[in-house]
């Protein structure tokens, strides 16, 4: 069966919408939680015999986990979007991410993040789109100092 665009069409479209991103979006950098790195020290330790004096056997270090994304944000005033998961009862309390897939899927699982420096909490699900595949995706964060 033949497409109503062609292969060619369909990347000009989504070339079209990766510049619309691009020029209207800011870039933000995702802190998670660091990562824990359990280093041996002793080559000869046996884990299986779980010594009483482990703190000689390992060293922890930890690794910072982070990420530069370009976002489209906006905080909604009440009344602006009719999609939001919750009623938005005071402006610039409800905040909308767009982002490329790249970031969704680091941000995915986290439930706190700073926007604009503002302590934010995710709320609800996402919202995939696009036009002729889905390359964005929708988040929204509540404000934690306005509960």
């Amino acid at each position: 069966m033949a497409s109503f665009l062609s292969a060619a069409e369909r990347a000009e479209i989504s070339s079209q919408f990766d510049n619309l991103h691009d020029t209207f979006g800011r870039n933000v950098v995702v802190y998670k939680e660091s990562k824990k790195v359990n280093i041996f020290t002793n080559e000869d330790y046996i884990s299986a015999y779980r010594n009483s004096n482990q703190g000689e056997n390992f060293t922890f270090s930890y690794e910072a986990v982070s990420g530069s994304f370009n976002m489209r944000i906006k905080w909604l005033e009440p009344n602006e979007e009719k999609n939001a998961p919750v009623e938005i009862d005071m402006p610039n309390q409800i905040c909308r991410l767009k982002m490329k897939k790249d970031a969704f899927d680091f941000l995915s699982g986290q439930q706190s993040l700073f926007i604009d420096g503002i302590p934010c909490e995710m709320i609800a699900g996402y919202k995939p789109h696009g036009i002729v595949d889905i390359n964005f995706y929708t988040v929204f964060a509540k404000r934690r100092d306005m509960q």
